[in-house]
């Protein structure tokens, strides 16, 4: 329970239906936002009337969540916390307290389904499918779950739409404890001064400087502060650049001066440079993933086709995920922007999730 209308109603639902309900809150860290959901999550158990814990998790979320997150783009990668803490730390506590209470399943607020399906191409015995509210879907933050969790976890918001969330939360009575707006996918340890001044604060990061340079001429045309501002396919700005333009009696070449907007490709950490280029060049064709979860089928053989889904917040588009010796490699179908490395792709077919990985290159 995070103290949001979702859970709460995904409780509500459960003890409706004359299921022995126990809520936990997990207690993340000690800031006042988290502090007043777990309120609102005592408020609305007491209004269910059930049994509620805070189990305190600040020491491993500080460890496996903000340390690694910091380090990650320290490093020049991004990772996305919200699927890190799903994967190493959230639903394995939930499951550890699941059977400390004695629990058989493990319920979240989460929009999203699990169906099982005797028999399918390469299907697993359990599948993670998108919600029937798909303006909802959160699969892209639950790929890594694995077959035993998800032979226990009930998403009693499956086949709801918010809409009707909303209405349920009114006649429960829980409106006036918890919010209508639940925030997902966005990291919920920093304040309203933003994530970079939790970079550079908590997390510890020092600002470097170093060069950023035009691919087209390999020119350095600017200085930048602090490395991990800069993500690729960001805009860098307009900039004063060369062409070459044919000469087409000579054969020769001359220069022709443009002003043109550019976005940053890559960044080499070591050397302190940020690679910029055009939008005609910016983006990729493809990528490699390490650690990938097969979700819901055994590891495909060879080439396959699929919809990748690269943020929480972007629709997936096409593409085709090849299997083979040197791992798992995604080739686009036409050149996409926002693909970094250290974070999260998720594959889909229709509403199914095949599994995901980590971006490496």
């Amino acid at each position: 329970m995070s103290g949001g209308i979702d859970s709460s109603v995904a409780a509500w639902i459960l003890k409706r239906d004359a299921h022995e309900v126990v809520g936990v809150t997990l207690r993340f860290h000690d800031s006042p936002q988290r502090a007043a959901a777990i309120e609102r999550a005592q408020g609305c158990a007491q209004k269910l009337g059930i049994e509620h814990h805070v189990i305190d998790m600040r020491d491993e979320f500080a460890r496996m969540v903000k340390d690694y997150t910091a380090c990650e783009f320290e490093q020049g990668r991004f990772p996305n916390p919200c699927t890190v803490c799903t994967r190493e730390l959230k639903m394995n506590a939930l499951f550890e307290q699941a059977t400390a209470f004695g629990c058989e399943q493990v319920a979240t607020g989460h929009y999203a389904r699990i169906t099982q399906d005797e028999a399918g191409f390469q299907l697993l015995p359990y599948q993670l499918r998108k919600p029937l509210d798909v303006s909802k879907d959160q699969t892209f933050l639950l790929y890594t779950l694995a077959q035993d969790q998800l032979a226990r976890l009930v998403f009693p918001l499956a086949d709801l739409h918010k809409g009707v969330v909303r209405r349920m939360a009114m006649q429960a009575g829980l409106m006036r404890i918890a919010p209508v707006n639940d925030g997902q996918g966005e990291p919920c340890f920093y304040d309203d001064e933003g994530f970079v001044a939790w970079l550079e604060g908590e997390g510890g990061l020092e600002r470097d400087t170093g060069d950023i340079v035009y691919l087209g001429d390999n020119s350095i045309i600017d200085s930048y502060e602090g490395q991990y501002r800069f993500a690729p396919d960001q805009s860098l700005g307009r900039y004063t650049i060369a062409h070459e333009v044919s000469e087409e009696d000579d054969a020769s070449s001359a220069s022709t001066m443009e002003d043109e907007e550019l976005f940053a490709v890559y960044k080499d950490v070591r050397s302190h440079r940020v690679y910029a280029a055009t939008r005609a060049v910016a983006g990729t064709e493809m990528c490699l993933l390490r650690d990938v979860c097969w979700t819901s089928i055994d590891p495909p053989q060879g080439k396959r086709s699929c919809r990748v889904r690269i943020a929480y917040d972007r629709k997936p588009v096409p593409a085709h995920v090849i299997c083979n010796d040197e791992g798992v490699v995604v080739a686009f179908s036409e050149r996409v922007g926002g693909v970094r490395p250290g974070q999260p792709l998720v594959l889909y077919s229709d509403d199914l999730v095949l599994g995901g990985g980590i971006v490496t290159g």
